[in-house]
């Protein structure tokens, strides 16, 4: 405005005139320019912070996930170790029940040898005393 006055109430030529009206064309063009582009960015950086709640929204689902995850994942590695062990106390118990089963087999075997051997004896036994009657 004050720029205005002055040129109005100068003795300014014609042409300085034109050339003062169109750098203020130039001037207000620009910075219309420049207003519009901000509105641009204004409305470009409200997109971007909307998507950045929608990505803080979903990292703070998959932290939840991962969390659950995380303790089911440790319950299982629980329910690995426990029948691991229970595991390691069967083959326990195998072991012993096989030692136990082949001593069994040895048993009877000792048996059927000692029957045989009882018998063996009766039978010369016998003849003695058929032996000892005669």
């Amino acid at each position: 405005r004050e720029r205005e006055a002055f040129v109005e109430n100068s003795s300014v030529s014609e042409s300085q005139r034109d050339a003062l009206d169109a750098d203020k064309s130039a001037v207000t063009n620009e910075r219309d320019a420049l207003l519009q582009s901000t509105k641009s960015m204004s409305s470009e950086r409200d997109e971007m912070l909307k998507q950045n709640q929608v990505l803080v929204q979903e990292k703070d689902a998959l932290s939840v996930t991962v969390g659950d995850l995380s303790s089911e994942r440790d319950a299982v590695l629980r329910e690995v170790e426990a029948l691991t062990k229970e595991r390691d106390e069967l083959a326990v118990t195998l072991v012993a029940v096989t030692s136990e089963r082949d001593r069994a087999r040895e048993l009877v075997g000792e048996v059927g040898a000692l029957k045989q051997r009882v018998a063996e004896l009766e039978k010369e036994r016998e003849g003695m005393t058929s032996v000892e009657a005669e």
